[in-house]
């Protein structure tokens, strides 16, 4: 490093401009186009940004597993997204190496290259950093559009690695929920897209990717084993079942999606304690019933007395003509009256109109017109 002040600084701006351009420098190679599936292909890719001046309990290496693991974990379990196997991104990066900071880098401008070589709609930073103190963040960005949904929070350190990774996957859940109120728009457009495209395949005999065939109903004689719930007993509040809606098969990313937003509605509504969805699917699992509306009024009964809850929501989303047609119900689960009906139509072309008046669909199905 030359001594003279001037040159010094000369220096240190190139190398600032050396490094900066680094991310530039990676070259991604295209894997070969995916078999298509409607859902919406996401890139999980986890960044620890910045080394902070204290350590982190967890190494990159295991940072990066665990993060992997939760996110895809919650990802998968919604039925919406498809994650983008570990596998596809190394094929992508081939031998090269890439820094966490290189992933960050002119707003994340390689990831989104990185999620272009996968053939990935969007991708999903799970970012950890120091800058005066430790923080992590959740990004979900569009992959062709840039446009980014950020939900971040600071570290409170503990020594208890244990309570520390607890801590983190409950944050994670609830970035995620933050992410999903903030990009549901985004979401539902690009799934109403990938379904009309999935429509057209199937028209023309290019469906690509597995048909997913109804499961035969055959009756159970044992109650299944209930996954254990924690933190559902709140006095006062009705237990509810939120089903996914039954909807025509190129709609049913899309409908998951509305039933997704019908289920935060009626939690922020405060009235009802909705049932874990985890307990729902577990159950659904055993006895081989698909999760993604397809469970007729009598199944779903069945399903809600074995999960104690005191109501059930069901709704079926149709195409008539030129018409979407949305219905949903909610139903006392002793008495098997309707407590709330909602609906809704709009025409084909303008299917944002579902989504916007799912707000106006749980005021009626909470009983609140």
């Amino acid at each position: 490093m030359p001594r003279d002040p001037f040159a010094k600084t000369v220096c240190l701006f190139l190398l600032f401009f050396l490094f900066s351009g680094c991310a530039h420098h990676i070259e991604l190679k295209k894997i070969p186009e995916p078999s298509f599936s409607a859902k919406l292909r996401v890139l999980v890719l986890p960044v620890t940004a910045s080394q902070p001046r204290t350590y982190w309990t967890l190494s990159d290496e295991e940072y990066s597993r665990l993060s992997y693991s939760m996110v895809s974990g919650i990802l998968q379990q919604k039925g919406i997204y498809e994650v983008v196997p570990q596998a596809d991104l190394a094929r992508a990066l081939g031998d090269q190496k890439v820094a966490g900071w290189q992933w960050t880098a002119d707003n994340y401008s390689l990831a989104r290259e990185a999620a272009r070589a996968v053939r990935a709609d969007y991708v999903f930073i799970v970012e950890r950093g120091a800058s005066t103190l430790m923080y992590w963040k959740m990004v979900l960005i569009n992959r062709k559009t840039g446009k980014q949904y950020t939900a971040a929070d600071h570290v409170s350190r503990k020594q208890d690695t244990e309570s520390m990774r607890k801590e983190y996957q409950r944050d994670i859940k609830e970035a995620y929920r933050e992410i999903f109120l903030l990009a549901k728009a985004d979401l539902f457009e690009t799934a109403v897209r990938r379904g009309k495209t999935a429509q057209h395949r199937a028209e023309n005999g290019k469906s690509g990717g597995k048909k997913i065939q109804r499961q035969p109903e055959t009756p159970v004689r044992d109650k299944p084993e209930i996954a254990k719930k924690s933190g559902d007993r709140h006095s006062g509040k009705t237990r509810l079942i939120v089903y996914d809606f039954d909807t025509v098969k190129h709609l049913e990313i899309a409908s998951l999606i509305l039933s997704d937003a019908l289920r935060e509605e009626l939690q922020k509504n405060g009235r009802f304690v909705l049932i874990n969805r985890e307990d729902l699917n577990h159950i659904m699992d055993e006895i081989k019933l698909q999760k993604s509306g397809l469970v007729d009024e009598k199944r779903a009964v069945q399903l809600g007395n074995w999960l104690a809850a005191n109501e059930i929501v069901t709704g079926k989303l149709a195409v008539l003509g030129s018409t979407y047609v949305l219905t949903v119900k909610r139903t006392d689960m002793g008495t098997m009256a309707a407590l709330g009906i909602g609906s809704l139509k709009c025409p084909v072309g303008k299917e944002e109109n579902l989504l916007a008046g799912i707000p106006d669909i749980a005021r009626r199905v909470a009983g609140r017109p």
